[in-house]
């Protein structure tokens, strides 16, 4: 530790001796002790003067640093949240479509290699349009996030979920046989069923979801995504709140890039 007592302050000059004064009160500090006048005296630096400077330079490094340290936090949750943009939907914290459909990319690929199964369904809300009309954007987006919750309640840790847009979300399962897909979708709708007080008020809507799989329904991820978009439409056009699973689709091929 810089010290005082190691330094000949003898003729040096006030100005010198505040620098000294300054660097053993640092160390002081710095170590821990009760206060720099201890390191002073033996100098014969005990002069107001001085020891005033001194502990403006002290306050004054004390805060820059903290605004030093304060600038560095904030630098790292901007970069957090520009992170969690790039990855999550802001409104419900699912994963947003990009990295949903490279999740599910990756998916297929390991299904592929390991001659694996995954499954994905599209849901679509019943009644989403009629709730935002009469009560407004800011109930239909509470509305959203609550689904949101909802939705990832139900999913596994090998499992993800992700919004498309609107009041369309997905889900990708893995290894999930047909049955299992619709054991899934089937708690979904009933959880989706229940109300959900918005704002307030209680509101009921249901839930229209397609299935299909990793390779009966396509070999790609895009396949797998419009092979469950047409069969939750086929839901829809039955009555809406229900499930279809994906027509067969043969061996087809990747579509290019």
């Amino acid at each position: 530790m810089f010290s005082i007592s190691n330094v000949g302050m003898i003729g040096m000059s006030p100005a010198i001796k505040i620098t000294v004064a300054y660097l053993c009160a640092g160390s002081a500090w710095i170590s821990g002790a009760d206060w720099f006048f201890a390191q002073m005296a033996p100098a014969e630096l005990v002069d107001a003067g001085i020891c005033k400077m001194v502990v403006f330079l002290l306050a004054s490094s004390a805060l820059l640093y903290a605004l030093i340290a304060r600038e560095a936090a904030r630098r790292d949750a901007v970069e957090r949240d520009l992170r969690a943009m790039a990855v999550h939907d802001p409104l419900t914290g699912l994963l947003n479509r990009a990295c949903f459909v490279e999740h599910l990319e990756k998916a297929v690929a390991g299904a592929a290699r390991d001659q694996g199964k995954v499954g994905v369904a599209f849901i679509d809300l019943d009644g989403f349009k009629g709730i935002n009309d009469r009560h407004g954007h800011q109930a239909g987006d509470q509305l959203l996030r609550e689904v949101g919750r909802r939705i990832s309640g139900m999913i596994r840790a090998s499992d993800c979920g992700g919004r498309l847009g609107g009041d369309e979300f997905v889900v990708m399962m893995r290894g999930d046989s047909a049955q299992g897909m619709r054991r899934f979708a089937e708690r979904l709708t009933d959880v989706l069923r229940q109300p959900f007080l918005v704002m307030g008020t209680e509101v009921t809507v249901t839930a229209s979801v397609g299935l299909a799989s990793y390779p009966d329904n396509g070999i790609a991820a895009d396949q797998l995504l419009r092979a469950a978009d047409l069969a939750m439409y086929r839901a829809k056009a039955s009555g809406k709140d229900g499930i279809r699973k994906a027509r067969p689709s043969g061996r087809m091929q990747p579509v290019a890039a």
